[in-house]
């Protein structure tokens, strides 16, 4: 069932229903109308209005008569300067109204802001992506003992019994090291501290995230440029993030170094992309690694360009707070 809000849009022509569905289609539902007055309209009302029209006075009457409570985002698109549309409507439009030029960041702002907040939807997005990517890492795994399990497969002769074996072994242990991650994720600590110590913390977590693991070592090529004050993270996630960040690094470079660097308010991390996982979508450790340090306002970014990956941990926004507690 789509739980998205609905939105009505009013666009008098083709180009116009393009750009508002490349802007909108993924945050909201849209429901194209006829722009004309009087045209059809929901039975229901929406949770807001979009419109795009060259004389949209008639239409915005209608709209604010039959739903005097809808927000309605109206788009000028006969070319007004946006600063003098922006003066000469404010003080005359009603105050449902939020008037903004045809710029494609102006208009998904001013839609993203009226958009009533469901509470829901971050827990529905978040169960989303975790089961997409459990999906694709496990579908094989499963497959494998599935199928191997089965009485034909255990009617082979003796000399097929160890090669068997030790895919089964294979294919459990890698189910076993995405349930640890997930332990390792609904162990972390809740009340946490910021403190700037948070970057440099997590690149010396990431040199010794290996400690104690079957797998080799990465070797950290680190480079660090912090004139200025580095901003405040997490600090006590930092453990938790390294190991993430470790393991999803282990499985896609292509050599045994990576390179770091550092400055006030970014952590870059860049290595050389193993072929034969470039096409491969979202891992694992790196969505654990984003819901970690989603709530305490960082985001993390990989992207892949000539050969090679990057991923970028930075701020998502200000955070005016020095301590929180996530539930």
């Amino acid at each position: 069932m789509d739980t998205r809000s609905v939105v009505a849009a009013f666009a008098e022509s083709p180009a116009l229903r393009a750009t508002l569905a490349v802007l909108l289609e993924h945050e909201c539902r849209l429901e194209f109308l006829n722009a004309t007055p009087r045209g059809p309209s929901p039975a229901s009302p929406p949770d807001l209005a979009v419109v795009a029209a060259r004389t949209p006075t008639r239409l915005l009457g209608e709209l604010t008569q039959r739903w005097p409570r809808l927000p309605i985002v109206a788009i000028d698109i006969s070319g007004t300067d946006p600063r003098g549309l922006g003066r000469s409507a404010a003080p005359s439009s009603p105050p449902g109204i939020r008037l903004v030029p045809l710029e494609p960041h102006a208009i998904r702002t001013a839609v993203l802001q009226h958009l009533p907040a469901r509470p829901d939807d971050a827990l529905s997005a978040m169960t989303q992506a975790v089961a997409e990517v459990l999906q694709n890492e496990l579908r094989y795994p499963f497959t494998a003992l599935r199928s191997l399990s089965a009485p034909p497969a255990t009617r082979a002769g003796a000399s097929t019994y160890p090669i068997l074996g030790a895919i089964m072994r294979e294919q459990a242990q890698v189910l076993a090291e995405h349930v640890a991650d997930l332990h390792t994720f609904l162990a972390r600590p809740r009340a946490v501290e910021l403190s700037n110590q948070f970057m440099t913390e997590l690149c010396h977590q990431l040199e010794h995230a290996a400690d104690g693991a079957r797998q080799p070592s990465l070797l950290w090529d680190r480079y660090i440029d912090t004139a200025a004050p580095a901003a405040l993270g997490p600090v006590a996630l930092a453990p938790v993030v390294a190991r993430f960040l470790w393991a999803y690094v282990h499985r896609r470079a292509d050599t045994a170094v990576a390179s770091v660097h550092l400055n006030s308010t970014t952590v870059t991390i860049t290595y050389p992309l193993r072929p034969s996982v470039a096409d491969q979508a979202a891992a694992w450790p790196f969505l654990l690694a984003r819901l970690t340090l989603q709530p305490w306002a960082w985001r993390i970014r990989a992207r892949c360009a000539h050969g090679a990956e990057t991923l970028v941990l930075s701020p998502a926004g200000g955070t005016s707070w020095q301590g929180r507690r996530v539930p």
